[in-house]
């Protein structure tokens, strides 16, 4: 009978350990679930997706460029004894540009910069008017452009638009062919620095180099400026009226 006693208490006290353990180990699983849940939502929390890197243009550049430039000139001689002649002579011309500058970011998008291009147009050519010794030359000589560039930038994508003001020297010679020949003419240079306006778009390809594209108008006026052809005893005055529209490419490094 003792031993009957003995071992019913015995099994009792061991399902009730089981049961105990099982409890603990369901409880220990639930409460690592509790903390896996807990240690996943503050690290969603604790994350924050970077953002891409802005592409600011700022600082200064050194870089190069290729311009055409729709050149006209017009002119008008007062001929001694005769009647006047007005002639205007239009062509496309070819620049190459050597450009420098410095520009800076201010309140995270906006742009202000200031360059100097120097340029040097690839070719000049002489046209005459018709049954006339009088002409006029795209001059082939060296430039310079000074500009103030002011612009809005769009950093996620490295774009910058902008407007230009400055001054351009726009130049052109008249020429009068002495001997008929077309070889050997006088040649009476007129022209000078004018108010230059354009726009343009630059983007940022890279941490040094950026490419950019503009366009840029001059504002001319007539240039008479003891403007006259001397040949012999003749003493032809005239005015002259440069005009220049340039369509520029350009590509720049960061210095």
């Amino acid at each position: 009978m003792k031993i009957s006693f003995v071992s019913s208490a015995f099994l009792i006290l061991l399902a009730s350990g089981v049961c105990a353990a099982g409890t603990d180990v369901s409880t220990e699983d639930s409460n690592v679930e509790k903390d896996v849940a807990v240690a996943n939502s503050e690290t969603a929390e604790d994350f924050i997706a970077l953002a891409e890197p802005e592409k600011v243009v700022s600082g200064a550049y050194l870089g190069a460029g290729f311009a055409l430039s729709m050149i006209s000139h017009k002119i008008n001689v007062l001929k001694t004894g005769a009647s006047n002649v007005a002639f205007k002579n239009s062509a496309n011309q070819y620049d190459i540009y050597f450009i420098g500058g410095f520009g800076s970011a201010f309140y995270a998008r906006y742009y202000a910069g200031i360059e100097m291009a120097f340029f040097q147009r690839l070719a000049g050519s002489t046209k005459y008017a018709p049954g006339e010794r009088i002409g006029l030359r795209h001059s082939s000589g060296f430039g310079l452009d000074m500009d103030v560039r002011l612009g809005y930038q769009f950093p996620q994508s490295g774009n910058l638009v902008y407007a230009t003001v400055g001054f351009a020297r726009v130049i052109g010679k008249a020429v009068l062919d002495v001997s008929g020949t077309g070889h050997n003419g006088i040649e009476v240079p007129f022209g000078s620095f004018y108010p230059t306006f354009g726009c343009g778009f630059e983007h940022k390809i890279n941490y040094y180099w950026n490419i950019r594209g503009d366009l840029r108008i001059s504002i001319t006026a007539k240039d008479d400026y003891n403007k006259k052809f001397v040949n012999g005893m003749d003493r032809w005055p005239f005015d002259a009226k440069p005009s220049k529209f340039s369509i520029r490419v350009s590509i720049t490094r960061s210095i």
